[in-house]
């Protein structure tokens, strides 16, 4: 920046020792100079707020990586409950209006509760547990064996 202000300094150096005989030439690189002043000046406010910016944004990412630890924990939790996602076992069933496929945990299956799976892309009904039929009577063969074999 420093850079910026030697060289529109020198600019004016210039026009001040030129000898211009035209007063509206002369009027004219003096204006040319002035915007340049004031541009040279507005940059170097503007890298002075975005340091100022980037400052204030570290300290906020430290803020938040210290809530992040506070509330979440070490990272050896985080693992914890990745290795208990593992576990968990889901039904497939293709919702019968789009034809999407639609996963769901399959503790649904054993509910006592009234639950209906729905598709999230087109809200249709995919699958209810509360029908007088029983929660299997809903799954193709292949989802019965899967679920069969999970109590196994």
């Amino acid at each position: 920046m420093k850079k910026l202000f030697k060289k529109v300094a020198y600019l004016e150096g210039l026009v001040d020792g030129a000898d211009l005989e035209d007063r509206k030439v002369k009027r004219i690189l003096d204006e040319i100079v002035d915007v340049l002043e004031d541009v040279v000046e507005a940059l170097q406010e503007l890298q002075d707020n975005q340091e100022d910016l980037e400052d204030y944004v570290a300290s906020v990412d430290e803020d938040l990586e210290d809530l992040e630890e506070e509330v979440y924990g070490d990272d050896d939790d985080e693992n914890e409950a990745n290795d208990y996602d593992d576990d968990v076992s889901y039904v497939e069933v293709e919702c019968p209006d789009c034809h999407d496929t639609v996963y769901f945990d399959s503790d649904i299956l054993d509910d006592e509760d009234p639950i209906e799976v729905t598709c999230p892309n087109c809200d249709a009904v995919v699958f209810v547990n509360d029908d007088g039929l029983g929660p299997a009577d809903h799954l193709t063969e292949e989802e019965k064996d899967d679920h069969n074999n999970e109590d196994i």
